[in-house]
């Protein structure tokens, strides 16, 4: 089946337990809020979470922060993660490695605090935002080690 491939930005949004369900529907309105701010694209997802796509990884890491910042308590919930690459895009969703391992480095993050890949670092130097080293990271089922950063 022949799909569409586009490079992307992708941001990851697990949502770990503990919310009553206003509260995590609260949290994924005001998530939505900020992925349309940031001109993200909302991709389908199965799990617990949000998918959104970014053609600029500037906008996806500002994005990432007002998710964070604008969420106040139950900042804590939240797990993100960042990464670019090419994502195979089939009907509304988005699929392949880049997704993958954004899911991954998602996982990874400690709450509260969004964890993305050097390459998105890379990407954006000279845009004024700063990171912090986090370390190394391999993860099952995905090619090599990665470098992770934090935002400073």
């Amino acid at each position: 089946e022949e799909h569409d491939r586009v490079l992307a930005t992708v941001l990851s949004v697990k949502i770990e337990g503990g919310l009553d369900a206003a509260s995590r529907s609260d949290l994924m309105t005001l998530i939505r809020k900020q992925i349309e701010t940031f001109k993200g694209r909302e991709v389908p997802v199965m799990e617990n979470g949000l998918l959104a796509a970014f053609d600029g990884p500037a906008r996806a890491i500002r994005c990432a922060a007002a998710i964070v910042s604008s969420s106040g308590a139950v900042k804590d919930a939240l797990k993100i993660g960042l990464h670019t690459g090419e994502c195979d895009v089939i009907g509304r969703t988005y699929g392949g490695f880049a997704v993958e391992l954004a899911q991954k480095i998602a996982e990874t993050a400690e709450p509260g605090n969004p964890l993305l890949s050097r390459t998105v670092k890379d990407l954006v130097a000279g845009s004024g935002l700063s990171f912090e080293e986090h370390g190394v990271r391999s993860f099952k089922d995905v090619e090599g080690d990665w470098r992770l950063f934090t935002l400073r």
